[in-house]
């Protein structure tokens, strides 16, 4: 991992994680934080001021992960790293890989060797 200082030319991916982040964060506790955008001159401020920065890290290797909503799936693979299952409580399960390869093919096998590709991820499905 990479840590540097934030610089204006960043602003703009800056903003969207203050973004989301404001989002997840109103999805955990909505009846205290509600999803906002974070002010531009602000970002804009803090990485000018002397005395205050915005610190960005270039994390590599990538991290993979996802929920798995069918039972005969036992084994996901990030391209060639094989990922680690978690069973949670309530038969759900989630799993993640780690790889020095990023945008890899993420690939499921179920019970009776069948494999499933997953080609694109639908973002939507992961707001529920």
């Amino acid at each position: 991992m990479n840590i540097k200082l934030a610089t204006l030319e960043q602003v703009n991916q800056i903003e969207i994680l203050y973004q989301e982040l404001f989002f997840k964060m109103s999805n955990f506790q909505p009846k205290y934080i509600k999803s906002a955008k974070q002010d531009v001159e602000f970002i804009r401020k803090t990485i000018n001021e002397k005395d205050s920065d915005i610190l960005l890290a270039d994390v590599e290797p990538y991290i993979y992960s996802g929920a798995i909503n069918d039972n005969s799936i036992v084994i996901v693979y990030a391209g060639d790293e094989r990922a680690t299952i978690i069973d949670l409580e309530d038969e759900k399960r989630y799993w993640f890989a780690i790889s020095p390869i990023k945008d890899v093919k993420v690939k499921m096998v179920k019970t009776d060797g069948t494999e499933e590709v997953i080609e694109e991820i639908k973002h939507e499905e992961l707001d529920s």
